[in-house]
């Protein structure tokens, strides 16, 4: 027995609509302070001349929601609603995704309530932060590469590069993001099938292509300001690692009950990837049960536990899987863990860690529920 999606997707906003007149009229609801309030004070008194730091992606989606404040009204109920509606087409894209990799019904419906039911996403997705929209862009761009390199739907590259850009523009983690999944496409399409290339795709696909490359490096130069053209590959070494190690002891000192690692002491690449095993795996799991938790805490162990159920399921499916859909569970799959990767990099508390995890929970669901029973190997168009 299965429920009906549209009662899945439609039952979710209404939960999100809830929240979003608790928070617009009578809250703050849960999360609603710090972030989520800062960026709708400051859309609202942003002078309309206002020219914004498009380097930043808190800056840009502050000018964008001033934008429509100044089109519309100003409340915060209605940035929430919009947050909520942006909700919504995260869930279409996500099924539209399942739909190309031939879900059975039922596992749709247990993908979808997952995605629907994380109480972390109904407290943050219908708020006045960026998350929704990583959401959503990061599920546009994954069904747009699922169709480019299963489909060999060229039209969709008008879909997947502005997906890109746009995700991009909110977080430079995403940036980088971006670039990884721009390569990992490529790559999709050039296993074993070259032949599908043509003269006028490649001339097309090259400028998209330079255009991520282009952006990517101005991100990363924009990521680390003092950098000089002139100087060695050791000192430019140094930046990185010490910009990174400046991000995660500034977080530890502002949130200290829910800070899950110290202050690390990165001088160099080597010693960010001997760290990393613990970065990663205590940024996918913490708080453990021994920790000094809140009430809260423990939907954040639920979450934590159905996490690791979720990758638990991705390699159980991915031994019975037909062969040819190996590839697209492994793409999907590699890039949800990339993204994680790079969120664990510059978090050092659940707390923001519970929200960064909302950006890639899509691609994670999509690689746990793939694979049912009588799976054939039938792709749709």
């Amino acid at each position: 027995m299965f429920l009906n999606l549209k009662f899945i997707v439609g039952f979710g906003f209404l939960l999100r609509l809830l929240v979003a007149i608790w928070n617009g009229f009578f809250g703050p609801s849960p999360g609603a302070r710090g972030d989520s309030a800062g960026m709708h004070i400051t859309a609202m008194d942003l002078p309309q001349d206002f020219i914004t730091d498009f380097s930043d992606g808190t800056s840009i989606y502050i000018f964008f929601l001033s934008k429509v404040y100044s089109l519309t009204i100003d409340t915060l109920f209605w940035g929430c609603l919009l947050s909520c509606f942006v909700w919504v087409g995260s869930a279409v894209f996500l099924l539209k995704t399942m739909d190309i990799m031939s879900f059975s019904r039922r596992n749709k419906s247990k993908a979808m309530l997952v995605y629907t039911l994380l109480p972390s996403s109904i407290l943050f997705s219908p708020l006045t932060l960026r998350e929704p929209y990583q959401m959503l862009f990061v599920n546009i761009a994954i069904y747009a590469a699922v169709k480019i390199f299963l489909n060999k739907s060229f039209l969709h590259w008008f879909i997947f590069v502005p997906a890109i850009i746009c995700m991009s523009a909110l977080h430079k983690g995403l940036f980088l993001f971006g670039y990884f999944m721009v390569f990992s496409t490529f790559i999709m399409l050039a296993r074993g099938r070259v032949k599908g290339f043509s003269i006028v795709k490649i001339v097309i696909a090259i400028p998209m292509f330079t255009l991520i490359i282009f952006l990517a490096l101005s991100q990363f130069n924009n990521f680390n300001k003092g950098y000089n053209a002139r100087s060695g590959s050791k000192e430019q070494e140094l930046k990185l690692t010490r910009s990174i190690e400046k991000y995660r002891n500034t977080g530890a000192e502002s949130e200290a009950r829910a800070q899950y690692m110290g202050e690390e002491k990165i001088k160099d690449i080597m010693g960010l990837l001997l760290h990393s095993p613990e970065i990663v795996l205590s940024y996918l799991f913490e708080p453990m049960p021994w920790r000094n938790l809140i009430a809260v805490d423990f939907v954040l162990i639920f979450e934590n536990l159905l996490r690791a159920w979720l990758i638990w399921r991705v390699w159980a499916g991915f031994r019975k899987l037909p062969t040819e859909w190996k590839g697209p569970l492994v793409f999907i799959f590699i890039n949800y863990l990339t993204l994680e990767i790079l969120w664990s990099i510059g978090t050092i508390n659940w707390g923001t860690a519970m929200r960064h995890h909302l950006s890639s929970f899509g691609l994670l669901v999509v690689s746990a529920f793939i694979y049912s029973k009588g799976m054939t190997t039938r792709r749709k168009a």
